[in-house]
Parts: C-alpha cells; structure tokens; sequence
C-alpha cells in the first residue's frame, strides 16, 4: 500500500520544521525523520491508527511523541492529511477534502 501526503501534510510538515529548527536543527530532523517512519508504516499496517470520525468520517490518528498524524485509508493509499500538534483544537482543524482517496 502507498503512502501519500496532502498539499496541507507537506505544508505542516514545513511549519514543524521550522518550528524546531529555531532550538536545534539537529533536534528538527530527528523528530521529521521519526514522524516520517511512524507514518510510512501505516503502509504495513493501514489500521493502527486510533479512529476519529469526530473530525471527518473515516479519519485515523497516529500519535508520534507530541505529534499528531490524521489520515485516511482507501483501497491501495493511504492518505496522510495533516500532521499537526497534540495541543490543537482539532473541533478547529482544517482537513482537506479536495485531494483525499
């Protein structure tokens, strides 16, 4: 099974980066590279994910230390649509609808 970001997955990605580069840029992409191998592995295991149909139908969450990975799983993809911080108002939370499965 594939795994495939959203414009919004990349862009959040972008934005945690940052974020952890001010401190430490060495810090920034240990946690990029931990996220990107929890996520990759929902090409083995697509289900692992905590159900969360209280932001969208059919969305799953995967959480990587304070990181959260919201995605969806179609038939051959998985679709990673936001990677946000666990401190979010996820009630608040844009998830794309326009480049899902």
């Amino acid at each position: 099974m594939r795994v495939r970001l959203t414009r919004l997955a990349r862009s959040d990605l972008l934005a945690i980066s940052d974020y952890l580069t001010q401190p430490s840029e060495a810090g920034a992409d240990s946690v990029l590279r931990r996220i990107a191998q929890r996520y990759q592995q929902l090409s083995l295991f697509p289900n692992r994910g905590t159900p969360r149909s209280d932001i969208l139908a059919g969305v799953r969450m995967l959480v990587v230390e304070r990181w959260l990975v919201l995605y969806m799983v179609g038939p051959d993809v998985v679709v990673i649509l936001r990677i946000v911080d666990g401190s979010r108002d996820l009630s608040r939370l844009s998830v794309p609808n326009d480049d899902l499965l």
